[in-house]
């Protein structure tokens, strides 16, 4: 490990975090390579680091990550900006270790084209608009017919975030698993939805098949895709766990419960 690229977030403190990194490694004889570095170093919170992620999606096989948390709170960003000079001193040492996630696999299928997406943290189908309708399939077989606002689809590092404001459950990242959980489901006399979150192991993969999308959005991490406006006829939708994985590059030991609990119970461990 002996490039590196920088991926901050434009508030003052941390491009002052990325310049000093930046000088510390340069002056230890690393080579700043932005095109095919084998460390990305992302300053700034979790959505920092999905858009590092997301901007070196090519090459995730080369490159590994790591992240200083300069924002309000932080899961895949293991140092605290007190803590810069002892990653930096662990950098220039070798000192780490490596852990891999797998990501989500988005597979839209227009009449004429089939376009591939990649989410770390979760895509989602969204309608704010109107009622969304569609047909759920697992591993082809008809499961049933949603009703809502949407449904949403996470991997296990994933679990965290808006899955859990939903309801759904934390699940451990060597899971090999995808949750689905439903964004306001019908649930009446008349329309009956699941009203639970689902986890599915590797093997199974869920097709949605629209009743119009006026409205709808394909989240996915940071970006979205308005549905709606493609003109290419769109024919389904599916969500599986990838085997497409994101390497992270760990230079301090934290258990996922101690990072569990820090980030959602007490904030010192």
């Amino acid at each position: 490990m002996k490039s590196f690229d920088l991926f901050f977030k434009k508030d003052d403190l941390s491009i002052k975090v990325a310049t000093k990194i930046k000088k510390r490694l340069l002056e230890a004889s690393f080579e700043f390579n932005e095109e095919a570095p084998d460390l990305v170093i992302s300053v700034g919170g979790d959505g920092t680091m999905l858009k590092a992620i997301h901007n070196y999606l090519d090459l995730t096989d080369e490159v590994s990550f790591c992240g200083i948390h300069t924002g309000t709170l932080g899961f895949y960003t293991d140092f605290l900006v007190s803590e810069i000079d002892d990653l930096v001193d662990k950098i220039i040492a070798q000192e780490y270790y490596e852990i891999a996630f797998n990501m989500l696999e988005v597979t839209i299928n227009y009449d004429s084209k089939t376009k591939v997406l990649y989410a770390l943290n979760e895509a989602r189908l969204e309608n704010n608009q109107h009622t969304q309708v569609m047909d759920v399939f697992v591993n082809d077989r008809y499961f049933e017919t949603f009703r809502g606002n949407g449904l949403n689809f996470s991997t296990p590092t994933g679990s965290t975030g808006y899955n859990k404001s939903l309801g759904g459950a934390i699940v451990h990242p060597k899971t090999k698993a995808m949750q689905m959980c439903e964004i306001a489901s019908i649930n009446n006399i008349a329309y009956r939805a699941l009203g639970s979150p689902l986890i599915l192991d590797q093997s199974h993969k869920v097709t949605l098949n629209l009743h119009g999308r006026n409205g709808a959005i394909l989240g996915y991490d940071s970006y979205s895709i308005d549905l709606e406006a493609s003109c290419q006829e769109l024919a389904e939708i599916t969500f599986q766990l990838s085997d497409k994985m994101v390497k992270f590059a760990r230079f301090k030991t934290l258990a996922f419960m101690d990072r569990v609990k820090k980030n959602f119970i007490v904030e010192d461990i």
